[in-house]
């Protein structure tokens, strides 16, 4: 093994901030699934106007799921570092995952079953 490789493995100050940023971009994606899930029950939360209420849902929910991933990793990465930030990243960012692709498929279904966007259309 060469010696930059051994440095890289002991570099504690990048595995914290490794650690620091995937629990950021865990909690990041804890917050935009969280504001996806306020929108789908109250629509007036969108803030943007030219898209439908389910497809800047989907979107929340897919972002969500990326960067919750995303987060994990990081935090695999760095999880020597400081064992309670990895833990609470890796919490919530399983938790985050979870839920994001669990709500995705329930609001695609619903889509599916109930067409809004179509019942809007015509005046229903």
């Amino acid at each position: 093994m060469s010696k930059s490789a051994v440095q890289s493995v002991t570099n504690t100050k990048g595995k914290r901030a490794t650690l620091t940023v995937g629990l950021v971009l865990s909690l990041l994606a804890f917050v935009i699934t969280a504001y996806g899930t306020a929108t789908f029950f109250l629509p007036k939360l969108d803030i943007l106007t030219n898209v439908g209420v389910y497809d800047f849902v989907r979107v929340c929910y897919v972002i969500g799921l990326a960067v919750s991933f995303v987060g994990v990793i990081l935090s695999v990465i760095g999880a020597n570092g400081n064992v309670p930030m990895a833990k609470a990243s890796f919490f919530f960012g399983t938790m985050t995952f979870i839920l994001s692709a669990a709500f995705l498929v329930v609001v695609v279904l619903f889509h599916v079953l109930v067409p809004l966007d179509a019942m809007g259309q015509l005046g229903i």
